[in-house]
């Protein structure tokens, strides 16, 4: 699955730690559900596509109702999409043979609809909206502190959000139609509960199993949990200072609405939870909680998923993060960054970029990427000036003159683009950097009153940063493949920060299996 944000002009006055923590619970959710689908959510701060959000709620969504199906062509939809795990077993053996609505029709979002296979799981347009409080000091955004006294965790609240894009709501025939939830919400073994603000819970076995009890309260929603579900991602109501976690009743819910994934279970010790969060930590650069971890081990041990499929995943999320830092520092450097300096640039200075190129309409990877460049334009973080020695006009041959320029513009392409360079990237390469330098004689790029050689030297660095985000983009040269192997040694515990990524070992195999992934999110709080 794929989950595409755009952020909406409100989000550029989110505080810092916004972009990052969304990135953190898309993550998650991509990682999680497997379907072959991309869903366009639109973000907003303060505002909810355009609109003031609800008095008291933390976080809002919204998604367009799709036309009506009857119960068969859900029931038909359910059996032809499951990924056959336990739970989609189990429900689908439980659902009514004859249509326990009397012939009520289903409503859903464009998002379930793609998962179920009844739209285009690669159709256009935005599929959902989602937005959240803006009030100062109201969230803490921090994946490793997530219960700070007087804040709410913000994380549990885009998890929460996301998950209503994605088709976690009751209809109950409030609006004239039915949801898929609604299929496994019970009173009683047997008996469907079809009105919202009277005793239900959620069941997979026909009801005969309680897996959590539905929000009766009608100042929440009637698709989220009750109290009783305790600190938890889907909660209706909760409290400040306190991390909601989303729990396996959480995913079990989502895969029995249509998402595919992998029934939780205990490793058989062929492969350790250890060495998948090693995986999650060197590629994402934060830290994968036990208990998911656990969950990809079973899923790899069920035969389901392998660690090669579970590692590419990982590499697919971090495009526009840890592959660009690698990738540009190591290029205009000669050597990958430190691990902290890696680390610093994916989860901290890049997910703010890429939230500002999709609020401008920008392509991201280029963006970022050159965002990189610019930044490494006068050193390195250990104050290395190797760029410029090399590749900018302190370089004897390449001085800051057309010359100078056409002869650093073919080196920066080489030193990019390798055997695969071509006399068309040399040209686009000069072009670019006639264009940065042109763009930075005109405005700011923070340095006071800047001398020519440091303008022609930071636009040299930025067209660097636009070659590293074709390359990596069109997958152009050796440089992708570089920064992947080096990725995967990382994984492994192999690889050598602070030197070039063709001197990086090979990474070995991983542990060998066959499809697809399991995971666990995070939490919610106050009317969400």
């Amino acid at each position: 699955m794929n989950i595409n944000l755009i952020y909406d002009s409100s989000t550029t006055n989110a505080p810092a730690g916004f972009a990052a923590a969304m990135n953190y619970v898309v993550n998650f959710f991509d990682t999680v559900f497997t379907n072959p689908v991309t869903i366009t959510i639109a973000v907003g701060w303060g505002e909810i596509a355009g609109q003031t959000l609800s008095p008291r709620a933390l976080g809002e969504s919204e998604t367009a109702a799709s036309p009506g199906y009857t119960y068969s062509q859900m029931k038909n939809a359910l059996t032809a999409n499951t990924a056959q795990s336990a739970t989609d077993l189990s429900a689908l053996a439980n659902l009514p043979a004859s249509d326990p609505t009397g012939g009520g029709l289903f409503f859903i979002g464009p998002a379930d609809a793609k998962a179920l296979g009844l739209i285009s799981g690669g159709s256009m347009g935005i599929d959902g909206w989602v937005g959240f409080d803006n009030a100062p000091n109201t969230f803490t955004f921090d994946p490793n502190n997530r219960a700070v006294p007087g804040l709410y965790d913000f994380i549990g609240v885009a998890f929460h959000e996301i998950s209503e894009v994605m088709g976690r709501f009751a209809g109950l025939n409030m609006f004239g139609g039915y949801s898929v939830l609604d299929l496994f919400r019970y009173s009683a073994p047997g008996i469907f509960s079809e009105v919202g603000g009277k005793a239900a819970y959620f069941s997979i076995d026909g009801g005969k199993t309680d897996l959590d009890n539905f929000n009766i309260n009608s100042s929440g929603d009637f698709g989220d949990w009750a109290a009783t579900a305790g600190n938890d991602a889907f909660l209706a109501f909760s409290h400040a200072g306190v991390q909601n976690n989303s729990t396996n009743t959480d995913i079990t819910l989502m895969d029995a609405i249509g998402w595919n994934t992998v029934a939780p279970g205990t490793s058989t010790t062929s492969i350790s939870a250890t060495t998948i969060q090693n995986d999650y930590l060197a590629v994402t650069r934060t830290a994968l909680p036990l208990d998911q971890a656990i969950m990809i081990v079973s899923a790899i041990d069920a035969g389901t998923q392998s660690e090669t499929r579970y590692v590419n995943s990982l590499l697919a999320q971090v495009a526009n993060t840890t592959i660009p830092a690698v990738a540009v520092e190591a290029s205009m450097y000669s050597a990958v960054g430190t691990s902290a300096e890696v680390t610093l640039l994916a989860i901290q200075f890049l997910p703010d970029q890429a939230m500002y190129a999709s609020q401008h309409g920008y392509d991201v990877q280029l963006f970022v990427s050159e965002s990189l460049g610019l930044t490494f334009a006068f050193g390195d973080e250990n104050g290395g000036t190797a760029f410029a020695n090399k590749l900018g006009p302190l370089n004897p041959l390449m001085p800051n003159t057309a010359a100078g320029d056409s002869a650093a513009a073919a080196a920066i392409a080489n030193t990019v683009f390798g055997s695969s360079v071509t006399p068309n990237l040399i040209n686009f390469t000069a072009n670019q950097l006639a264009f940065f330098k042109d763009f930075y004689t005109h405005n700011n790029f923070g340095i006071a009153n800047p001398t020519a050689a440091q303008i022609d030297q930071a636009a040299r660095a930025v067209a660097l940063g636009t070659d590293v985000g074709v390359a990596l983009e069109n997958q152009v040269g050796p440089l992708y493949g570089q920064v992947v192997n080096f990725l995967d040694d990382a994984a492994q515990g192999t690889a050598i920060y602070s030197a070039s990524l063709s001197s990086q070992p090979s990474h070995l195999p991983f542990h060998a299996s066959t499809a697809s992934v399991q995971m666990v999110g995070v939490g919610v709080d106050h009317t969400i």
